[in-house]
């Protein structure tokens, strides 16, 4: 991704900002931070038979490289994943690694939800870069 680790950073932890630029991201709040902590809610438009779903994150930061996160509580069964930031070949562009698991708590068949990652997964890398890009040149 274009862009230094500084400011993918900030994007990736933008969480009261998340609704303007991240691709399918309805309303998100900080609720708590502590430290590198923090618990965030979130209304996303996952699919399914109700279309969006409210939950909350914990996150655990370690700066400007890795950020964990894990289910603390909502509509959804589970969600766990992570966020990675690798030197790139320049400081201007960085390797970013987004994993996602969701348990919407219902049965679906994996070929199901493989096909709808495989469509949400690249808008959200996609939101985030032009989000990262705006930044920088308004830097």
């Amino acid at each position: 991704m274009e862009g230094t680790r500084e400011t993918i950073w900030e994007v990736i932890h933008d969480k009261e900002r998340a609704a303007e630029f991240l691709e399918g991201v309805l309303e998100s709040k900080l609720l708590e931070k502590e430290g590198n902590r923090l618990l965030v809610e979130q209304r996303t438009h996952v699919g399914g038979p109700k279309g969006s779903y409210v939950y909350r994150l914990r996150h655990e930061l370690t700066p400007m490289s890795k950020a964990t996160f894990t289910y603390a509580g909502g509509e959804l069964k589970d969600v766990v994943g992570a966020w990675w930031i690798f030197d790139g070949p320049s400081p201007e562009i960085c390797l970013v690694v987004y994993s996602l698991h969701i348990d919407a708590g219902f049965f679906a068949p994996q070929a199901i939800v493989k096909a709808g990652m495989k469509k949400t997964m690249p808008k959200t890398l996609a939101s985030i870069a032009r989000e990262v890009a705006k930044r920088q040149s308004n830097r």
